[in-house]
């Protein structure tokens, strides 16, 4: 009997013993949970939201103008011009935008040296859809560890887009060029066979500055690249060898609607 209640005795005390260990030990794992600093800031990391991840809806303003088959200077057509577009910035240096740009164009022989006897001349509203990938070369220094800064910042892109217009007013002053009237038929037919929809290379230089940690000001200039020389409806009677183009420079702001993602 005596035997019996002794070992009950030693199996109460080993439990009391393995209980105090277990809590002990619980409660040092929470102490090194909630004061140790490198786990306190991985935890921090993981669920800081990170603002050079954000998205961006952005307006510009500014002028249009192309190089075409009637003008050798672009910036003697000029007309006003906007663009509205969204940018999600995928690291601190890499953005993708999507942007919708409205103007239009002319050419006129009147304002070239070489051209004014042929007598052309044509006008034509467009609109332009893209997608590009945008290179901001001092983004690294816009988020530092020690925070937010305010930076000057030149940012390039490239991409791909869509440029539809309707080059109508397009005038051929036939009467006086009899001999450019194969040409102008063939430029008419063609023309219109080409449904004035064309696939573009937009390049893009700019300079952006933070005026605050949501606003941001632009300042770029873009080229258009056009495989297709009927932007002006102009061709075989003009430069068949050289594809038109046209240009888009402006101003305008962009704002930061928040952040989030993987780095």
């Amino acid at each position: 009997m005596y035997k019996c209640v002794e070992h009950h005795f030693i199996n109460r005390l080993l439990f009391i013993k393995m209980r105090k260990n277990l809590i002990l030990l619980l409660c040092t794992a929470t102490v090194f949970c909630n004061f140790n600093p490198i786990f306190a800031q991985s935890e921090m990391a993981k669920a800081e939201k990170k603002p050079h991840l954000s998205w961006e809806l952005g307006v510009l303003a500014g002028g249009s103008f192309s190089q075409n088959d009637m003008i050798n200077v672009g910036l003697r057509e000029v007309h006003p011009a906007g663009s509205v577009f969204i940018r999600k910035n995928v690291t601190k240096t890499l953005a993708l935008r999507a942007g919708l740009v409205s103007g239009s164009i002319s050419g006129n022989d009147k304002n070239t040296d070489s051209h004014t006897g042929r007598g052309f001349y044509f006008d034509s509203p467009f609109k332009e859809f893209s997608l590009m990938a945008e290179f901001d070369l001092m983004g690294e220094k816009r988020y530092r560890e020690s925070g937010f800064e305010q930076t000057w910042s030149p940012y390039i892109g490239i991409g791909a887009g869509l440029c539809i217009t309707q080059p109508k007013n397009t005038y051929y002053n036939e009467l006086g060029n009899s001999r450019l009237a194969g040409p102008i038929a063939a430029d008419k037919f063609n023309a219109k066979e080409k449904n004035n929809r064309f696939f573009t290379t937009p390049i893009v230089l700019g300079l952006k500055r933070d005026i605050n940690e949501k606003l941001l000001f632009h300042a770029e200039v873009g080229l258009r690249l056009i495989y297709n020389d009927y932007l002006d409806g102009v061709s075989l009677s003009g430069n068949p060898a050289k594809n038109d183009t046209y240009a888009f420079g402006s101003m305008g702001i962009s704002l930061r609607l928040g952040g989030g993602g993987a780095e």
